[in-house]
């Protein structure tokens, strides 16, 4: 398991209360990791070991060739490499079971939990590890899972698809990405069970300032000019029922639809996507919500749940890594944001520099206020990603149910779909 990537997700839960659980503890190499973060941030973490290693495989264990890739006994506890991983971690934030998993299921204290490793390889113990853990994650815990395969769909990936089948609509994918040709096994699943949501951000009288509707047009480049803004401005009017005012930050309002109230200038030449860092000069939007929306974006559902979010800065989780911020679609008050418009004022060139294989998000994400919310967490499926969400496996284009909002990056471009969704494309 890599334990770098794994230590993204697990930071990112920082802000999640509950403790850690790992379900094998095997050699305590990541055990000891999580030992040491729940010392820091004043938790436990709990770990599992089966002792004996791995049980007799089942018939829901047999790849698509029919072999088993894994033997009984395998992986089984080293306990000397243990004590060797363990030897720096001080005090009492840690506690190992072991026994079979059935058991020791029992004997766990009852706790919820922020973060879960599982990496049970088999289906009988994944199974029966997601049902236990389900039941106990907090809003916003990971359960950050191992050795997932859904090319083959046996043994632990057969457990971990039923459950993302049974739990869809509460739950957040991160992707398993390609890396030297090589594609990751781990992916993190993040737990959004409605019933614990913290927060009811579906009453009205949440809404406690003037709301704003940001969108940016750089001209020049290839792709985006005036019937973007159009067809989302569109999009906003047909979706939107609370008041509102659209504005449009841009170089050149030529073209423009009448239904944007205000149009404001930039003040800089900043290049590209840069250009969105002027959306938090403080001579805007003043004391208002302010909801920002890329160009290549489709309004497909009703946003009036979304813009009763009246927090001081949300964005994007990057639909391929969600401990990474996207800046997609963004959400602030407050003048906490000015500084990401001052600062880099000062030091645009070296800005950009620094961030320029991830452009405006990565300073963005810097400089942000914190702490911050992401809107996946506060409103699960509702803002989804075309190449992510939409496209199904058998290149299918379909519209997730619970969509309000699609996200393109990348090709295809919005206008370039010949699919079912390009009735949300409204410009000639």
């Amino acid at each position: 398991m890599q334990i770098d990537l794994m230590n993204k997700h697990l930071l990112d839960t920082c802000r999640v209360s509950g403790d850690y659980l790992d379900f094998r503890v095997f050699d305590g190499r990541v055990f000891a990791h999580l030992a040491n973060q729940a010392q820091a941030f004043r938790r436990m973490a709990y770990g599992i070991s089966t002792v004996d290693g791995l049980a007799q495989p089942t018939e829901h264990d047999r790849t698509t060739n029919r072999t088993f890739l894994y033997r009984k006994g395998q992986f089984a506890f080293q306990p000397d490499k243990l004590s060797d991983n363990l030897r720096h971690i001080k005090g009492d934030s840690h506690k190992i079971f072991y026994g079979a998993l059935p058991e020791i299921l029992t004997e766990l204290p009852d706790t919820t939990f922020s973060f879960v490793v599982m990496d049970l390889v088999q289906y009988v113990p994944t199974k029966h590890a997601l049902e236990y853990v389900w039941r106990r994650m907090a809003y916003g815990g990971t359960i950050y899972v191992g050795n997932y395969n859904p090319v083959d769909k046996s043994a632990s990936t057969k457990a971990i698809l039923e459950f993302i089948d049974e739990h869809g609509d509460d739950i957040i994918l991160s992707r398993q990405m390609t890396i030297n040709g090589n594609k990751q096994k781990e992916i993190a699943i993040k737990c959004l069970r409605q019933e614990l949501k913290p927060l009811n951000w579906s009453k009205k009288d949440m809404l406690t300032r003037p709301i704003s509707m940001a969108l940016v047009l750089k001209t020049g480049g290839e792709v985006y000019n005036y019937k973007y803004v159009n067809n989302l401005v569109d999009g906003i009017k047909e979706n939107l029922t609370i008041d509102h005012e659209i504005v449009c930050l841009t170089d050149d309002p030529k073209g423009l639809s009448k239904s944007i109230d205000r149009v404001v200038k930039f003040r800089h030449n900043y290049p590209k996507w840069w250009g969105k860092i002027e959306l938090f000069r403080p001579d805007i939007f003043e004391d208002r919500q302010v909801f920002y929306f890329d160009l290549d974006t489709f309004i497909v559902g009703n946003l009036d749940e979304i813009v009763f979010y009246d927090g001081e800065f949300c964005a994007l989780r990057d639909f391929y890594h969600l401990h990474s911020m996207g800046s997609g679609v963004m959400s602030w008050h407050g003048e906490r944001v000015y500084r990401l418009y001052e600062d880099f004022k000062s030091n645009s060139n070296t800005g950009m520099s620094r961030f320029s294989g991830v452009g405006d998000q990565g300073w963005i994400e810097m400089y942000k206020p914190s702490p911050s919310d992401y809107f996946q967490d506060i409103f699960p499926n509702q803002i989804v990603s075309y190449k992510a969400h939409c496209i199904k496996a058998n290149n299918t284009v379909n519209l997730p149910k619970n969509a309000k909002v699609i996200c393109f990056h990348g090709k295809p471009r919005p206008h370039e779909i010949n699919n079912v969704l390009k009735r949300y494309w409204k410009q000639s």
